[in-house]
């Protein structure tokens, strides 16, 4: 019998287990690895399957920034602790065009002055080529970039110990009783546990996790990974993240990554963006498809002409986009919330930001299980689960 089932190997999961760890509990932490081959893989996936995400204080509102500050300030001390790379400060950039999105520029100035963070306002060469009317505004370090492969290395590393368990596995089912959880795995293992955390993203709603489906919409993104030569490679490192507000027939509010070395040992810049193709999903198989072979080359052209127009000099070799899911909430703050009090919590529903907060998610669904706490500074009510009688988006 453990103290908790972590359900959910993810960036949230692997933070909820340090954390959990360090209070002393015994922790089975439960989560497949990442899939060999997406085209043909027929289980869960996660989204921590990249090597480049935005990381920014400033966030949409001020409780959001302040855990993006804490969480930013607990990446630093993990690359200390596990010597792992995480956190790239090469500051973020936000640039605002006229007759772009709704301004990047006054929410980010006004969450500053709340937050404390400094800005640098009329810069003279931001690295990108833009529209000569775009306002542009850069966020310092440690603002830039995470690795989220190397993020979730560091929190298992980091968790590891006698009282921590890890199962490369799914979970296909759990049956909730007053004294505890009985966890079966796809090999047919069982797990029992006193308390369950789901941190399963996408997935929440399916294999029998829950007593009843949780309000929770799942959309399509799709992203671009542009190679480059490790000599362009290291002359781009110092380049900030980007936050483009722009708004054309495919794309809106884009993202850039600037170059990071990707597990197949090459270098790839990487842009996000809503795409006119966008979907939304509301039953596993059709998740499953997207993964596997989504038609995400619907919007190449459209990516590919983003990034070489803000960067015309460099000689991109080769171009191809990959697949992720959003998972939205009604209130746009994740669930991080007990659905049977002693029993069940959750943490899922990052809204397009869950990456680089992670930790500090991990950190809240930790103490609110372990402890039943919860910070005063931050309301509660955002944060709580919303069910849905039908599950459909």
């Amino acid at each position: 019998m453990f103290d908790f089932a972590i359900v959910g190997n993810g960036l949230i999961g692997a933070a909820a287990a340090r954390y959990l760890g360090l209070a002393g509990a015994t922790i089975a932490v439960i989560g497949p690895g990442e899939p060999t081959d997406k085209t043909t893989h027929q289980g869960v996936f996660s989204s921590h399957y990249d090597s480049g995400r935005v990381y920014r204080q400033l966030e949409r509102d001020l409780r959001w920034t302040r855990l993006s500050k804490r969480a930013g300030e607990q990446y630093q001390q993990l690359e200390q602790q596990t010597g792992l790379s995480i956190l790239t400060q090469t500051g973020c950039l936000y640039a605002d065009p006229v007759g772009g999105l709704p301004s990047y520029r006054q929410h980010a100035k006004q969450m500053a002055k709340q937050a404390d963070i400094p800005l640098q306002l009329n810069l003279p060469n931001s690295g990108y080529a833009l529209q000569d009317t775009t306002q542009l505004m850069l966020e310092p370090a440690p603002s830039g970039h995470i690795n989220p492969r190397n993020l979730i290395r560091a929190q298992n590393q980091a968790a590891a110990g006698d009282n921590v368990t890890f199962f490369a596995n799914t979970v296909t089912n759990i049956a909730y009783t007053n004294s505890g959880a009985t966890l079966t795995l796809q090999n047919s293992e069982t797990i029992f546990a006193s308390k369950v955390i789901l941190t399963t993203g996408a997935f929440t709603n399916f294999n029998n996790l829950l007593p009843k489906p949780i309000d929770l919409r799942l959309k399509s993104e799709t992203i671009i990974l542009a190679k480059v030569s490790a000599a362009d490679a290291a002359r781009l490192q110092s380049l900030p993240a980007l936050l483009y507000g722009i708004r054309n027939t495919e794309l809106d509010d884009v993202y850039v990554v600037p170059p990071v070395k990707f597990p197949d040992g090459n270098y790839y810049l990487k842009l996000g963006a809503n795409t006119k193709y966008d979907r939304w999903f509301d039953d596993l198989q059709s998740i499953t498809r997207w993964f596997n072979h989504g038609e995400s080359e619907r919007s190449l052209l459209a990516m590919k002409a983003v990034i070489t127009s803000i960067l015309p000099h460099v000689n991109f070799e080769s171009f191809h986009t990959d697949r992720c899911i959003v998972c939205y909430t009604p209130s746009r703050s994740p669930y991080i919330d007990a659905l049977i009090p002693d029993r069940l919590y959750i943490a899922t529903g990052g809204n397009g930001g869950g990456a680089k907060i992670s930790d500090s998610f991990g950190w809240l669904v930790a103490n609110l299980a372990a402890f039943n706490q919860w910070p005063d500074e931050l309301a509660h009510q955002p944060f709580q689960i919303a069910y849905k009688h039908r599950f459909s988006s």
